[in-house]
């Protein structure tokens, strides 16, 4: 999970490095490639750049799977990434279809955007989680690290009216061996995997969530003006 939040950081400072040149950088190359006639550099601008997306697309599944398996059970982990895998690929080739039927320009710039929201708010879980599945390992192993105050509960939401609330809308997919535990129920099992809820987050867990916001706000802050002198630098020459 925390290789997972950290390749998808990557990637999301990545985004907003190249959103505005990525269609032209592209197109440039295969301008090269199509005056040279190297049909091998076509195949492998292709190949490798599915090959890039396929290994990320697998390693956020799996950290995905992890971390929807253990709230909801195999099967069901199972069921939802499944689910997800294949909605998401619907949606992909619709919009794909729809680009190329209607000669559309998808403007890059804004699709990076809403992309690189949806994936801070992805990384941010996966890494509460996975220091949340790190704390378990300590205790686990009986390591006295576990015992430092980093990993002190700070709230339980089941012993609050959120509980309540949750337990009003979504107690029908409760665990019956678990039945105050909304991480535990089929909804929160899914929302664990997505957004790495936790319903009694330790200190650690809440503080790298909150941080992790500001790392990742501030270095794409420091992003853009870098992108503008690029831009400019580009148009002088």
């Amino acid at each position: 999970m925390l290789i997972a939040a950290g390749v998808l950081s990557w990637m999301i400072l990545w985004m907003n490095r190249q959103a505005k040149t990525i269609r032209s950088d592209i197109q440039e190359k295969i301008d090269k490639i199509i005056t040279q006639q190297e049909k091998a550099g076509i195949f492998l601008l292709v190949f490798f750049s599915v090959a890039r997306e396929g290994a990320e697309l697998a390693l956020l599944l799996y950290a995905n799977y992890v971390g929807t398996v253990e709230e909801t059970g195999i099967l069901i982990g199972l069921l939802t990434n499944f689910m997800g895998f294949i909605v998401g690929l619907i949606v992909a080739s619709v919009l794909a279809f729809l680009l190329f039927k209607t000669t559309r320009r998808l403007n890059m710039k804004k699709f990076f955007q809403l992309t690189s929201v949806i994936l801070i708010i992805f990384a941010a879980g996966l890494l509460a989680h996975g220091l949340h599945e790190l704390f378990e390992f300590l205790e686990i192993t009986n390591s006295p690290l576990a015992n430092l105050f980093i990993w002190s509960e700070v709230w339980n939401v089941n012993d609050t009216f959120i509980g309540d609330i949750l337990q009003f809308f979504f107690g029908w997919s409760y665990d019956p061996l678990k039945p105050g535990r909304f991480e535990k129920s089929v909804i929160g099992g899914i929302i664990v995997g997505l957004f790495g809820w936790n319903d009694n987050p330790a200190l650690i867990e809440v503080v790298a969530y909150m941080l992790y916001y500001i790392f990742i706000i501030l270095i794409i802050q420091q992003i853009k003006p870098s992108i503008k002198e690029r831009e400019q630098q580009t148009k002088a020459h």
